[in-house]
């Protein structure tokens, strides 16, 4: 079976990340890290939008369409993992249901586990199993675009 560490954005918002990191907690090694400074995001998979490096006070990894279930994965075959990274939603699709956020622990793109922040102002646990969604965890905290 296969186990991405982390994806970079999740469903249809348009976001912004930078500094993607996966160690493993057992040996604090680094096993994957890209921050899109080399100007590309190669090693990166990625399902639905529309996805470039850009310039956003530095090199980004971009996802611009605001109209589709939107993912980019990367990794491998790795266990007892922690990641980081830094997501900026910058506008939001016109469904109240859209997400922006991590992906970790991925199988394939509809069985995952996330953190997103949400337009109506929350961040979500949750994890997508066989395409379906479940909240595992939430709490309010004020996202803003931009």
């Amino acid at each position: 079976m296969r186990r991405s560490a982390i994806a970079g954005a999740v469903a249809a918002a348009t976001v912004a990340a930078t500094i993607m990191l996966v160690t493993a907690t057992a040996h604090a090694a680094t096993l994957f890290s890209d921050n899109f400074e080399d100007g590309n995001a190669d090693g990166w998979t990625k399902s639905g939008g529309s996805w470039s490096v850009v310039t956003d006070g530095s090199l980004v990894f971009r996802q611009s369409s605001t109209g589709s279930d939107a993912k980019a994965q990367a990794g491998s075959t790795w266990t007892d993992q922690s990641a980081q990274a830094r997501v900026k939603p910058l506008a939001w699709g016109s469904s109240a249901n859209r997400l922006t956020g991590v992906l970790a622990r991925a199988q394939n793109m509809t069985n995952y586990y996330y953190l997103a922040l949400t337009p109506n102002n929350q961040v979500v646990l949750g994890e997508r199993v066989s395409g379906g969604y479940s909240t595992l965890a939430s709490a309010p905290l004020t996202v803003t675009t931009g």
